[in-house]
């Protein structure tokens, strides 16, 4: 694998992976405002790392898909390049008789379970809950009041009324004017129906309250801090905090979808 500088090598476009800023491998700190060279590097490296331990399904692909022939093309190279960084993690995977195993492995070897601060929301990370301390993380959540139609099924007031309308049959149409804790309440009434496809309607359902609530995006893409989930109740230190695993699915959604949106507007700048 080698490393290309877009202006000093000779290389051919259809032969090499752009990882500059816009790409899936863009680093999102820029030199100089938010650092060193050598800062924004060793960040981009516990960032790239933390994307791989959860799965990010957006890097997990991009992984894949690189070879011992790869080419990275930056603008870095031969000064220190976060291209490095992705070299150094591919050749750690490829260890393994098998990318599946040694991506369980670099998981297993660099995981750490992450208990999150609350009074850090908004600091080093962004909390997806309709009580955290961001505009922005109270907005992604599924209590936020953010009206938005999805066909085939109409429209909603918030996809937590979606959720419970879809959960339960697509029959309470109470529930298409409800949001926050008033949706979940009625929701919680009802029986549950099984609904095979639920996570991917959920999934579209979220891409539309997103397209129709563009102000949304916009606060997305000014920050590049992490998106997590957890709830907690009572006053740090004494606080208690809960982290549903379940679904971790929604939080990574939005992580990929946010480097979507990223991507489109680059292209068209």
């Amino acid at each position: 694998m080698k490393i290309l500088n877009k202006y000093k090598d000779k290389y051919q476009s259809d032969q090499v992976t752009y990882i500059g800023r816009g790409s899936v491998w863009g680093n999102p700190k820029v030199i100089g405002e938010d650092g060193t060279r050598e800062e924004v590097i060793a960040w981009y490296d516990k960032y790239l790392t933390e994307r791989i331990c959860r799965r990010d399904p957006v890097i997990i692909s991009a992984l894949h898909d690189l070879t011992e022939e790869s080419q990275l093309l930056c603008f870095c190279e031969p000064k220190a390049c976060h291209g490095r960084v992705i070299k150094r993690v591919w050749e750690e995977i490829q260890q393994y008789s098998t990318f599946e195993e040694g991506l369980k492995m670099f998981i297993q070897n660099h995981a750490e379970h992450k208990v999150h601060d609350p009074t850090k929301d908004g600091i080093d990370h962004i909390n997806i809950y309709s009580k955290g301390k961001t505009g922005l993380g109270r907005m992604l959540s599924n209590f936020a009041m953010t009206p938005f139609t999805i066909e085939p099924y109409g429209s909603f007031k918030s996809i937590e009324g979606f959720w419970y309308w879809l959960s339960t049959g697509k029959q309470y149409d109470a529930l298409r004017q409800l949001d926050g804790y008033n949706a979940k309440q009625l929701g919680k009434t009802y029986e549950r129906v099984e609904c095979l496809d639920f996570q991917d309607i959920i999934k579209q359902a979220l891409r539309c309250k997103l397209e129709q609530n563009s102000y949304i995006v916009d606060e997305m893409l000014h920050t590049v801090l992490p998106f997590t989930h957890y709830y907690y109740y009572g006053k740090p230190p004494e606080h208690k905090l809960i982290e549903p695993k379940e679904h971790l699915w929604l939080v990574e959604f939005f992580e990929e979808i946010r480097n979507e949106y990223r991507i489109k507007r680059s292209q068209h700048n």
